[in-house]
């Protein structure tokens, strides 16, 4: 394989070779790793204006000599930003190396090692928001949920005195957070995530904790559960007679989930059951089944069955399996597998849709949705 090199420079020359460096490393490494020879190598000065003529010299020499264009990475370089070039549909192939920080940070990002940071509100439970037990039992369920290893705990006293506004801030120099601080470096050090009990205030007066400006990956545990419809109307496209349908309100990343009814009929004795796994960092997770049971699911409306993380940080099967009665006495039955992310339309039809034979409709209202 035969490449052509684009280094891009920035503009103060003082640092500028120290930079190139990075770069001619990663393109050496690209080419052993790809048994790849350099024909030609170009280098641009990244400037305050959008054209990149020596990009374009770079890619010209590439296509006389039926090579790829390498490009020796994609970091934000002096005033520009980042650079993403992609390869035409008709041309040379260009290749993008990605920043060696950006795929380090990604892995940080993702990592199952937690640091855990709690927040006790110490005084009158009656002007608590948020208590230290509801903080733990958020975590309890992230850990057993998502498989995390906890390195270690960090609890903030946070009494009658609130913290200072600028808590959490990259430098964590606020005194009145000092368990942040240590739960900050530890994340650092060995490369964990911190695991926040909450960010709310937890009193009146108080200050909610500002993690925007800090630069370790986090994730917060204790969010009140919010108030979803419990009803909806039906819209008029739905996939299948009947169907699992996402409301249009987002939490966080979650969205409530609905059994809407298209049969054009109420449906009676509506049994809706949910089963599945997850597979997070390598473990597998058999999930407790969850069933809903209606008694009357009116023609054209839906009702809350469940709510969905639709950013879900694991790989995870949801299946569904729904029976319900028609007036006639009839036992109706369909499934669905759940996917990963948000369906178009927001939709998912029911498969097989169709009556129960008379001897298997006592036993489909039980049988857990994957059996």
């Amino acid at each position: 394989m035969l490449a052509v090199a684009y280094y891009r420079a920035v503009p103060d020359p003082a640092v500028a070779e120290a930079e190139l460096a990075v770069q001619r490393r990663s393109v050496e490494t690209w080419v052993a790793e790809h048994g790849a020879a350099i024909i030609a190598e170009f280098t641009e000065t990244e400037g305050e204006g959008r054209a990149r003529p020596v990009f374009g010299a770079a890619r010209r020499r590439a296509a006389e000599a039926g090579a790829v264009t390498l490009v020796a990475t994609d970091k934000p370089i002096g005033p520009r930003g980042a650079f993403h070039p992609s390869s035409p549909y008709r041309g040379p192939q260009i290749v993008v190396i990605e920043d060696p920080a950006a795929i380090e940070r990604r892995a940080w990002a993702q990592t199952s090692r937690v640091v855990v940071y709690l927040r006790d509100p110490d005084g009158d439970a009656k002007l608590t928001a948020v208590s230290l037990a509801q903080q733990e039992a958020a975590i309890a369920d992230a850990v057993r949920c998502s498989r995390y290893t906890v390195l270690a705990t960090f609890t903030e006293p946070e009494g009658g005195t609130p913290p200072s506004a600028g808590a959490g801030q990259p430098d964590d120099a606020d005194p009145a957070r000092p368990e942040l601080a240590r739960a900050l470096a530890l994340c650092r050090a060995e490369r964990a995530r911190l695991l926040v009990g909450t960010d709310l205030r937890l009193r009146a007066g108080g200050q909610p904790l500002d993690l925007a400006g800090i630069d370790v990956p986090h994730i917060i545990g204790f969010r009140p559960e919010p108030v979803w419809p419990e009803r909806i109307d039906c819209p008029s496209d739905l996939p299948a007679p009947v169907a699992l349908q996402f409301g249009t309100v987002w939490h966080g990343n979650r969205r409530a989930l609905y059994l809407a009814n298209g049969t054009g009929a109420d449906l009676h004795d509506v049994v809706a059951t949910r089963a599945g796994w997850t597979l997070g960092f390598g473990d597998l997770t058999v999930l407790p089944t969850h069933t809903v049971r209606i008694a009357k699911l009116a023609a054209g409306i839906g009702v809350r069955v469940d709510t969905h993380d639709l950013m879900f940080d694991a790989d995870f099967v949801l299946s569904w399996r729904v029976t319900a009665a028609t007036a006639d006495g009839r036992r109706w039955q369909g499934t669905l597998t759940l996917p990963k992310g948000d369906p178009r339309n927001r939709q998912l039809g029911l498969r097989d849709w169709a009556p129960l034979p008379p001897d298997a409709d006592a036993a489909a209202s039980d049988r857990p949705a994957d059996s």
